[in-house]
């Protein structure tokens, strides 16, 4: 009997009917306790009235409630429902898969992304060895924004009998549950049950892939991939019959053709046997790199493609013998053969997607920038080599630009605003200049390094010396940007990308090193490579084009053709990526996206704003009504109505870093030419606050909202505090700690009395005290390493985060000041973002829960492409 609207289950009031199904009827409900909407998964009664399988189906369902990937629908808990119990699940909107599929067969691409993100949630449950046995278009959701969820993830498992008491132990409980009534619904899930499942045998990860393959045939065709009058005949087609392969559209991909023959053999034998396989094939697609009908390379399976990374091997001394001989062959790839590879980062680091990567010459090693319990470093990954490691003395990059000609040391930029270069022989680090911009550089052939100071090109000796100014800054054009320089071959000019200081309009150009003279080659574009094939590549619209260029006449001289597409951009506006002079292709598929999230003092978490972005930066509005978050742009967040609202995109490029005024009505930003402020509501445009710079960060603002607390960068002193007054035009910035230590992620107390902030004062961050404005005494708050610190409301307690654990410190006002033990909280790992220093979260009014950034496991992947140049080359024929 359905329930009627107002009926409550435990803290849940019930609002609508929003289906059936064999899983039981499903409500919409409002969570009265956190207020938000969810829905209800009333069970069949015939769990209740079975007390082991009701008491299997907690134990199970305990395990799916620990599944954490933003492509499955999250379980919150369980609850009894007149003699039933009720599972209270994420509310998914938007339509099914398979109302979907009802309007049509999908395009190729289209269907291509929602598979992708179909394997990567069926991937990451399989990693946790939970199998969801029921996966059809009706358990699939495709919201608006093309962003998927697939629901009753493991059900079938969990509401099943024991073994011992069914012999059709791994029937989906669609077919066996009484509740399923109507024969649509029953024929709906034999259509995609694997045949070992429809032998009654039991069904494991090969048997997703299976219906992942009848998914992925349906949305191609718009009809089912086997399919009877009744479930009888069904499940005979299921035994017997093999899928119409003419069906498929003209025009598919051989490689997907392939696919899915793999992922539909009836002797899971012969079925792929891993959908990360599955996953690796469908991107492999997706980028182009499937071969053309009639002709192409010879194909390689998933498994090969990844295992010269070192993904995963076994634990025989032959084994790895065998893997270390096929991981030197790959450096030597035969021509032609272009081979797709996959590389993770190394567990417990993610991959900092605020900076770069770079791949050494020969394309035997990358670069990339980690982050371990919010402390960055370059890490170092050799092709020959199982394993990442650890560069020292480069705790504070921030773009890991390039490797050196000879592929033994390694170009990055530093917090601190210097050119660095690393020795990856003895770890030796060397400053090569200062006050540099923090958007890459290249090390040239004849051993000088380009890089940005200043909105200028600059170029300095790599061994060091005097750096010398390239550009001037044109007539008409005060305030032109430049990022990511790269020497052309002769060494003598550079292509660059540039773009006024007020907004991201991008244009590349060339510039002769020793005239300054300059040329636009490309009238919309960024980061741009050269290559040996006589390319000029770069960055559009989410796509990695490449155009013919001659180096002597230095221009484009034919057309611009498409080689990589659905590339995102970091939050440096580029994609993480880099190609090496003898062809390896590396780049991030995904770059961090993310979700915000509520995290109560004990750590329990609830999703705030389900939609990916690459969120940093956090603040929250009076009474937590709304958040403000830098996401390409700032961007206000309607907590209660769940909207986003663009407040401005002046600090798309840069990083916004914003902070609020205490009474929420203006926040105060950073640009590239220094801060602003303006109204949150959009009433009123950006005013330039006097006496600020590029260099600078705002921290805090004082409660009575006069004075502005930032942070300001300088080669001498590393980072320092200074003050300026908000609606003066003619106030003077005033220095409030500068000291030859680094200073950073300075906040006021609520009553502007105390000042809380991170200092390596000691060798390593600690979080400090200071009585404001004075006088100069300071007491140490953290106590084995801290830093992000922010203020209860009350001004009664001071948090901050050390690795991954959020710490809460007790205050007393007094002199001195009465500090209580830190205390720790929950133990997660949430976002540090690009700053390190700055809170990259925010605190509610009762001071009872955080507002976080929770980054997507689906981060930390490298894809790489060796002989790319091969492709290059067929795709973009040059003169």
């Amino acid at each position: 009997m359905a329930l009627a609207p107002g009926t409550r289950i435990g803290s849940y009031e019930i609002a609508a009917q929003i289906g059936v199904g064999g899983m039981g009827e499903v409500y919409r409900a409002t969570d009265t306790k956190l207020k938000r909407d969810v829905a209800i998964k009333v069970l069949p009664e015939a769990l209740a009235a079975d007390a082991e399988r009701l008491a299997r189906f907690q134990r199970e369902a305990e395990v799916l409630a620990s599944l954490n990937h933003s492509g499955i629908a999250h379980i919150y808990g369980i609850e009894d429902a007149d003699g039933s119990k009720a599972l209270v699940m994420e509310l998914v909107e938007g339509p099914t898969l398979a109302d979907r599929i009802a309007q049509g067969r999908i395009p190729v691409d289209e269907a291509l992304a929602v598979a992708r993100q179909i394997a990567e949630a069926l991937e990451a449950a399989h990693e946790q060895g939970i199998v969801h046995r029921d996966l059809k278009p009706a358990n699939v959701k495709v919201r608006q924004d093309g962003t998927v969820k697939v629901l009753d993830f493991g059900l079938a498992k969990a509401m099943e009998r024991a073994p011992e008491m069914s012999p059709n132990q791994s029937l989906a409980p669609t077919i066996t549950t009484p509740a399923m009534t109507q024969a649509g619904m029953i024929l709906g899930t034999a259509a995609y049950m694997s045949p070992e499942q429809a032998r009654g045998r039991p069904a494991d990860r090969r048997s997703d892939v299976w219906a992942f393959g009848c998914v992925l045939f349906e949305m191609l065709t718009g009809r089912r991939a086997l399919e009877g009058e009744d479930v009888s005949d069904t499940l005979a087609a299921v035994l017997r019959s093999e899928p119409d392969w003419n069906a498929l559209p003209p025009g598919t991909p051989p490689g997907l053709r392939r696919l899915l023959r793999r992922c539909l053999q009836r002797d899971p034998r012969q079925r792929a046997r891993d959908i990360g396989d599955v996953h690796l094939d469908i991107v492999e697609v997706l980028a182009g790199g499937h071969d053309q009908e009639g002709g192409g390379a010879t194909p390689v399976s998933g498994r090969a493609r990844w295992l010269p990374w070192g993904l995963a091997i076994g634990t025989s001394a032959l084994a790895v013998v065998l893997l270390a001989f096929a991981v030197l062959r790959e450096t030597a790839t035969p021509a032609g053969d272009v081979r797709r590879l996959e590389m993770s980062v190394p567990p417990g680091t993610a991959m900092y997607m605020g900076g770069n990567i770079g791949i050494s010459p020969d394309g035997s090693a990358v670069a990339f920038i980690g982050v371990v319990g919010g402390s960055r470093q370059i890490y170092v990954r050799r092709l020959d080599e199982f394993e990442a490691r650890a560069v020292r003395g480069t705790e504070t990059a921030t773009v890991c630009c390039a490797f050196s000609p000879d592929g033994r040391s390694v170009l990055f930029n530093a917090a601190n605003q210097a050119v660095q270069r690393v020795s990856l022989a003895d770890g030796l680090v060397e400053t090569l200049a200062t006050g540099a911009v923090a958007v890459g550089g290249d090390w040239g052939a004849d051993g000088s390094i380009v890089f940005v100071r200043s909105n200028v090109l600059w170029q300095v000796p790599a061994d060091g010396g005097e750096p010398g100014q390239v550009t001037t800054v044109a007539t008409g054009e005060a305030g032109r940007r430049y990022a990511w320089p790269t020497f052309l071959p002769d060494a003598r000019a550079v292509v660059v990308a540039t773009a006024p200081a007020d907004r991201d309009d991008w244009r590349i150009e060339m510039i002769a090193l020793d005239t300054g003279e300059s040329r636009t080659v490309v009238e919309r574009g960024t980061f741009p490579k050269y290559t040996p094939t006589g390319h000029l590549v770069f960055y559009r619209d989410a796509e990695l084009l490449a155009a013919p260029f001659d180096v002597e006449a230095r221009r484009v001289t034919g057309t611009t053709v498409r080689v990589l597409e659905n590339l995102p951009a970091n939050n440096l506006g580029v994609p993480v990526g880099d190609i090496s002079e003898s062809g390896v292709l590396g780049y991030a598929p995904n770059t961090s996206s993310a979700r915000l999230v509520w995290v109560s003092r004990e750590g329990a978490e609830q999703t705030l704003a389900d939609v990916l972005r690459v969120y940093t930066n956090p603040r929250l509005g009076p009474g937590d009504r709304w958040v403000l978050v830098q996401a390409g742009g700032l961007w206000r967040h309607d907590v209660e109505r769940a909207t986003f609202t663009l407040l401005s995109e002046e600090a798309g490029v840069d990083g916004g870093f914003p902070v609020l005024t205490p009474d929420g009505t203006r926040v105060v930003y950073r640009t590239p030419t220094g801060l602003s402020w303006q109204p949150v509501d959009g009433s009123g445009s950006a005013v330039p606050i006097p006496g600020t710079s590029d260099q600078d960060y705002p921290a805090t603002v004082s409660p009575d909202g006069r004075e502005l607390l930032f942070v300001r960068l300088s080669p001498e002193t590393s980072g320092d505090i200074y003050l300026a007054v908000l609606g003066d035009d003619a106030a003077e910035v005033k220095p409030v700690l500068v000291t030859s230590a680094y200073e950073g992620s300075a906040q006021l107390s609520p009553d502007g009395r105390w000042l809380v902030y991170s200092s390596d004062v000691s060798g390593q961050m600690e979080v400090y005290l200071r009585p404001y404005p004075g006088p100069d005494r300071r007491w140490q708050v953290s106590t084995e390493g801290g830093t992000q610190p922010m203020w209860h409301p009350s001004g009664g307690e001071i948090f901050y985060r050390h690795e991954n654990t959020m710490m809460a410190v007790g205050m007393r006002a007094g002199d001195p000041p009465s500090l209580s033990e830190p205390q720790r909280l929950f133990d997660q790992a949430y976002s540090y973002g690009a700053g390190i220093t700055i809170p990259n979260y925010d605190v509610s009014d009762d001071g009872r829960r955080f507002v976080m950034v929770k980054e997507e496991s689906n981060a930390n992947h490298l894809y790489f492409v060796l002989n790319w140049f091969d492709e290059l080359r067929r795709l973009v024929p040059t003169n």
